[in-house]
């Protein structure tokens, strides 16, 4: 079965969010990387400078430490405003061309394609037609009930 979806507009906060988070996971990756060279080349300058400078390993270090988070937020920051804008740009672009078209074809899935709970809970069963046979009472409407007379 083939399907076309037709994609008139990309939301920009969602853009957002999403970008904002894959840029972020991505900057703490960078970020450590970036301790690991920080540390690396801090361990270098101490074997290297340990007269003139005698904390430069552990300055090293730290700067990496405390620049880890910051360059996760600072790459997540520019890169989710960078694709918010190129969504914005692609908005107008989608606008003034009528969107953005997909054939796509889809094939049912097992597990995957279920029908839908229905929205609105099916009707009661119809009330039963035959009177009751003689000497049993009719079930108690949902109403209120009047008092029977006794025989």
């Amino acid at each position: 079965m083939q399907t076309v979806i037709e994609i008139r507009r990309i939301d920009l906060w969602t853009l957002f969010k999403v970008s904002f988070f894959v840029y972020a996971v991505l900057g703490l990756i960078g970020g450590l990387f970036y301790l690991f060279f920080m540390m690396l080349a801090s361990s270098i300058g101490t074997a290297l400078l340990e007269d003139e400078i005698p904390s430069f390993g552990l300055l090293g270090g730290a700067v990496g430490i405390i620049m880890m988070p910051i360059f996760a937020f600072l790459y997540g920051a520019i890169g989710s405003v960078t694709t918010t804008i190129c969504g914005a740009i692609i908005n107008l672009i989608m606008k003034a061309s009528g969107g953005l078209k997909f054939d796509v074809d889809v094939f049912p899935v097992a597990g995957m394609m279920q029908q839908p709970a229905p929205a609105v809970p099916p009707p009661p069963p119809p009330a039963p037609t035959e009177p009751p046979p003689p000497g049993t009472t009719p079930p108690a409407a949902s109403g209120p009930s009047e008092p029977q007379a006794a025989t």
